[in-house]
């Protein structure tokens, strides 16, 4: 099934017909002949095919970098579309092509070798100077974490960063467009996307939830679907959870957050008011995925596709999360802890959608942690992880919830070992004791990512590492790893 698309791609307004469902960078490459977006990985890893996204908030444009191999066609509608063709430069007066200064820094310091990736790194740091946040180097660096390299090393593309950061006295600063198109980093036809985007309209009106047993397949982010039927999709009936109302944003109440089930993972890590009641939770959530994937990949996604160690899953399964479920017998709430009932298995009966994650506000002087183990720091699924929210009064625990991925065929919550914490004072000797309620427990397998005792062995230590980073004064590290020491 076509669906007619009107967009603006770079600085010119485009309409094709085309299935919702086919991706961008199949757009872009064949249907449009732009071939600057490289095809890499297709999965979402490589960042090869990083495009800009523009979408109108309020009275300016928000860009955002994502993978176009997992973007679906139809969700560009009335927003901008921003290729590496876009962000090329000519000479005032005589139209000769130029390097602006991001690609000038490049070149200078060696960046770019074979050249295949350098598209996707130029588009995502233009992306982060977009991004209207404070400058920095490791902000800058964090940009392009889902961005591979096979050829540099990586050295030359952080002096370059550094350079073009020093040459013009950026750190700490905030950019707008204006200042961006004086500088020369970008078109000065982004001016004028504003303005060509309202002419547009606002794209297709988005439509109450029509839920029915047959409502075709949902794509929310794409980041897991596309990789695993990415080509049956464009032929397929589907529906894009962009196109529904009611899925987006984070709303607070007395006692809760509604957080929309197509609420992005980054926006779920930079949110003011979780971050507020949730201290550091924008650092940690840095360890899942990359920042042009967490553009994209959602709360809801993350959960409804049930993996036993979805970052988030695990995490919302701490802060004892509950979801609102849609379905033509009305609305219901089922905790989190209660909704993954085997491995792929949900309580989500026939016509269902999952529309709203409520997470608690937790209590006051409660605390929380996040921890992940895998083979990479960043860009990597997880070999095991685990969650923690307590509230601990005098060195005693007074409420705890311990969730664990990794582990199980689910993402799991820990009741066991959450029930023996509650009401223990803090110490090394108790927490070698909950290790134990902890083993007997669990029951991981061997995989790909580790035997069965080493994940059981990881789960233990992640145990550890909560209680050690929240109260270091508390514990002894030889009491708690070697079985010696004081108590």
């Amino acid at each position: 099934m076509k669906q007619s698309v009107r967009f603006l791609l770079n600085d010119r307004v485009r309409e094709l017909a085309l299935p919702p469902a086919l991706t961008v960078l199949d757009v872009l490459r064949r249907h449009l002949g732009l071939t600057g977006t490289k095809e890499g990985c297709r999965e979402g890893e490589c960042g090869a095919c990083t495009v800009l996204v523009g979408e109108p908030e309020g009275d300016a444009i928000r860009y955002r970098a994502m993978t176009s191999c997992l973007l679906p066609f139809g969700e560009i509608d009335g927003k901008h579309l921003v290729t590496i063709e876009g962000l090329s430069m000519t000479e005032p007066g005589t139209g000769i092509p130029v390097l602006n200064p991001l690609q000038r820094a490049f070149a200078d310091e060696g960046a770019s070798q074979c050249g295949f990736c350098t598209p996707g790194f130029i588009v995502s740091f233009t992306g982060y100077l977009l991004s209207g946040e404070p400058l920095s180097g490791t902000g800058a660096l964090v940009s392009v974490d889902g961005n591979i390299c096979r050829c540099t090393g990586y050295a030359s593309i952080k002096r370059a960063v550094e350079a073009l950061l020093c040459s013009y006295s950026l750190e700490g600063k905030t950019l707008d467009i204006p200042f961006l198109v004086g500088m020369g980093l970008v078109p000065s036809w982004f001016l004028t996307a504003g303005e060509k985007l309202a002419a547009l309209g606002k794209g297709a009106p988005r439509r109450a939830v029509t839920v029915s047993a047959g409502h075709g397949t949902i794509i929310a982010g794409g980041t897991d679907i596309y990789i695993q039927k990415g080509d049956e999709l464009p032929e397929a009936e589907t529906v894009l959870l962009s196109d529904l109302d009611g899925f987006r944003g984070i709303d607070e109440t007395p006692d809760s957050f509604m957080t929309g089930a197509g609420v992005t993972v980054e926006d779920f890590r930079k949110s003011p008011v979780l971050n507020r009641l949730f201290p550091g939770l924008g650092e940690k959530l840095l360890l899942v995925s990359s920042t042009i994937l967490r553009n994209r990949a959602t709360l809801g996604g993350n959960i409804v596709n049930a993996s036993p160690i979805g970052d988030l899953s695990v995490l919302l399964l701490a802060m004892n999360a509950e979801v609102l479920l849609d379905g033509p017998e009305g609305s219901r709430r089922v905790r989190l802890k209660e909704f993954f009932l085997g491995y792929k298995k949900l309580d989500m009966r026939a016509g269902e959608l999952l529309k709203t994650i409520i997470i608690p506000k937790p209590a006051g002087g409660s605390d929380w942690n996040f921890e992940k183990v895998s083979r990479r720091e960043r860009l990597d699924i997880a070999g095991c992880n685990s969650a923690i929210c307590l509230t601990a009064q005098g060195g005693v625990i007074k409420d705890v919830s311990l969730a664990f991925g990794g582990v199980a065929p689910v993402p799991f919550y820990a009741a066991g070992v959450s029930a023996f914490l509650a009401g223990k004072k803090i110490g090394s000797g108790m927490l070698r004791k909950a290790s134990g309620v902890l083993q007997g427990e669990i029951a991981p397998i061997s995989d790909v990512r580790g035997s069965a005792s080493y994940k059981g062995a990881l789960a233990v230590r992640l145990l550890y590492a909560h209680f050690l980073k929240l109260f270091p004064d508390r514990l002894d590290y030889e009491t708690l790893v070697r079985g010696r020491g004081k108590q």
